[in-house]
């Protein structure tokens, strides 16, 4: 799913010493198309999931599940997470048992996104 006209991209660097202090930029993009507020889990060796949004220049924003075999190249799901009548963004994942996670994100009304938040909960099972 891209948005169209939509210029966010997600990117990712790798650390570079021991201390975790200094990254390298990695190649490429992990999102394009207008996904933003990334969080990324890992659900096993070789199965991560992202919940990411989509860009506040094409309201209601949207939460998405996203899968990787390597955390780089990600595969964006077909249907949102959330509805359209409202703005969902800003997504935390917490395991909360084998292929179960509570998520945090924050709603708001679509005539005012960028005011009157709430924080949701929700739980995201595979």
């Amino acid at each position: 799913m891209v948005q169209t006209g939509a210029e966010e991209v997600i990117l990712s660097a790798t650390s570079t010493d021991p201390s975790g202090t200094a990254f390298t930029q990695d190649a490429g993009y992990r999102f394009a198309g207008g996904f933003v507020d990334s969080d990324v889990i890992q659900a096993a060796a070789g199965d991560w999931v992202a919940l990411v949004s989509t860009g506040p220049g094409a309201p209601p924003q949207r939460l998405y599940a996203a899968t990787s075999p390597d955390g780089l190249s990600w595969t964006v799901g077909a249907t949102a997470l959330t509805p359209t009548s409202v703005n969902s963004l800003d997504p935390t994942a917490i395991q909360t048992g084998p292929g179960s996670w509570r998520v945090y994100y924050t709603q708001s009304p679509t005539g005012t996104p960028f005011g009157d938040f709430t924080i949701v909960r929700a739980t995201l099972t595979r």
